[in-house]
């Protein structure tokens, strides 16, 4: 392989804030003619080379996985705040990090859903704003924008209900379909400092506000054709019917 021809790598990680699967026989391929990596990890799709010591990022596979006809990534991103991912065990990344990473994957051709998160535990309307922002300036040609949710069996679930916070499936919940991101019902985590009500109301102005962006919908006309973007426009006008809309709502200006 492209990699394993060059000499002085040490190590092939996988980088642990991404899910995914990388099987770990491809991965060990990539060093196996330069003899046993120093270390290894393939807990995740995206490998992160280290030649000499020194981060060379994920960028070494693009190539490969282009020719394998990849053409599209998810990135879970989640936050801008260093601090919300760091409570969330994703902060081994800094914020130049992710952009770094996100150009060199649209580099090699390949285009980028980003996904994010509204009202992980340490969130903030102030933190919620910069996320949104940094979205925008990522500029991926898609974005997922999802409200926290405590699912049963997962470590928020579990924080949830020892901090009393109210959950779908407790008494007085709306049941499972408070867990679906798009539905009537959908009822998602309080934080530190607001209610669901105010982290459901940003997450669904966020989303107008990212996709009605004009040089948003001048990437997708330029990367794919007009009909894309005609049909954002019609996505656009429909609204999310929301229960918790009903209650006084935070904006995301």
């Amino acid at each position: 392989t492209m990699l394993s021809r060059r000499p002085g790598v040490t190590s092939v990680i996988c980088v642990n804030s991404i899910r995914g699967s990388l099987r770990r026989d491809w991965a060990m391929n990539l060093v196996s003619q330069n003899g046993s990596p120093s270390s290894m990890s393939t807990r995740t799709r995206f490998c992160v080379l280290t030649i000499n010591s020194e981060f060379q990022g994920v960028y070494v596979l693009m190539e490969k996985l282009k020719r394998a006809g990849i053409n599209w990534l998810v990135l879970g991103i989640e936050s801008a705040s260093q601090y919300v991912r760091d409570g969330v065990a994703k902060g081994a990344f800094t914020e130049d990090d992710i952009f770094d990473i996100v150009r060199r994957i649209q580099s090699h051709g390949i285009h980028i859903m980003g996904n994010y998160i509204f009202g992980l535990p340490d969130d903030t309307l102030a933190s919620m704003r910069t996320t949104l922002d940094m979205a925008k300036n990522l500029h991926t040609e898609w974005a997922n924008f999802y409200s926290a949710m405590a699912y049963p069996g997962s470590p928020l679930y579990a924080e949830a209900v020892r901090r009393g916070w109210p959950l779908p499936d407790h008494p007085g919940g709306p049941g499972w379909i408070g867990y679906s991101q798009h539905a009537y019902d959908t009822m998602p985590l309080p934080t530190d400092t607001l209610s669901g009500t105010e982290v459901l109301a940003f997450r669904d102005r966020a989303f107008d506000e990212y996709f009605a962006d004009p040089d948003y919908q001048a990437l997708v006309r330029k990367t794919f054709g007009q009909e894309p973007v005609d049909q954002i426009q019609r996505m656009l006008a429909h609204k999310l019917k929301r229960r918790h809309h009903h209650a006084p709502s935070a904006a995301a200006e």
